[in-house]
């Protein structure tokens, strides 16, 4: 997956010249290629828009003029809905199903190669945009930075030890044993990971 969103990162480089601070708007069901596309963007130093992929015509129409993408990648449901109420944007395609003039996340791999394009963000520069619920109004569009999300992974790693150390104490389980259980890190398999760290302290 890391090796398509670095190839993704390049195609939307060259063909749309997204780069730091532009808007990816990313828009499907929950699938791998919302992953692909997530790190494409933020291996670019733009933003990832994280429009609502249940919402209806009238709030993916609000929400693209509200928080407008330079390019959206979008699965072949929403790709129609979002050729009528934003047709200026650029759109791709999460797989072959669409329509045949929208290029596919495959399609712009192979034509990307192997190409490498990194840029580098601050921990204050904005990561992506989620969208408030609308219960009291109209959804809208908040910025979060890098050190947001930064914030966020540390806090689920905070959560994730206190929740095996209680469990240790509950249920007489070696912190070890519980470790064993959770995520490993997802970028290599060696002694290191596989004993009694969990992955964020790898």
């Amino acid at each position: 997956m890391l090796v398509r969103a670095r190839r993704l990162a390049a195609a939307l480089h060259e063909r749309y010249g997204v780069g730091p601070g532009d808007r990816v708007g990313i828009m499907m069901t929950n699938q791998s290629a919302y992953l692909t596309a997530l790190f494409a963007t933020a291996r670019l130093g733009a933003v990832a828009v994280l429009y609502n992929s249940r919402g209806s015509a009238a709030e993916i129409t609000a929400a693209t003029a509200d928080v407008p993408s330079a390019v959206v990648v979008a699965d072949p449901e929403r790709i129609e809905i979002l050729r009528t109420v934003a047709p200026s944007v650029a759109l791709v395609a999460t797989n072959s199903e669409g329509p045949e003039d929208v290029p596919t996340i495959d399609a712009l791999l192979d034509q990307a190669g192997d190409a490498d394009v990194q840029q580098v963000a601050t921990a204050d520069s904005t990561c992506m945009v989620l969208f408030t619920s609308g219960t009291s109004g109209r959804a809208k569009g908040v910025a979060l930075t890098h050190r947001n999300i930064g914030n966020v992974v540390l806090n689920m790693k905070f959560v994730t030890e206190c929740n095996i150390r209680f469990a240790s104490r509950q249920y007489g389980i070696g912190v070890d044993d519980l470790r064993s259980f959770t995520p490993r890190c997802p970028h290599c398999w060696c002694s290191r990971c596989s004993t009694s760290r969990a992955w964020p302290d790898c």
